[in-house]
């Protein structure tokens, strides 16, 4: 007898779609860029629990990092260098 408590391995679109709170559209857009691993056994489209996990720390990791503050100094090197670009020519060398 198999226990009912044991974590699938693969899931359906739609219950992909529900464990991520995205449409079956997008999970298809996600299948289809390589994002989240799937397949195929018959007709059934199944997607990979682990590249769903593996997916989701991705996004959260990619968060944390833009909502991490910068340090001082690296906020300084940040205005210098836009300063920088907005003064540098466009068309350095032209006759005019």
């Amino acid at each position: 007898m198999v226990s009912s408590n044991i974590e699938p391995l693969a899931v359906t679109v739609r219950d992909a779609s529900s464990m991520l709170g995205i449409g079956q559209t997008l999970i298809w857009a996600l299948l289809k860029s390589g994002e989240l691993k799937g397949f195929k056994i018959r007709n059934r489209r199944l997607v990979d629990v682990a590249s769903i996990k593996a997916f989701l720390e991705a996004k959260l990791t990619l968060a944390k990092r833009a909502a991490s503050p910068k340090s001082p100094a690296q906020s300084d090197r940040d205005a210098t260098s836009s300063i920088s670009a907005m003064t540098t020519p466009l068309h350095s060398g032209d006759p005019r």
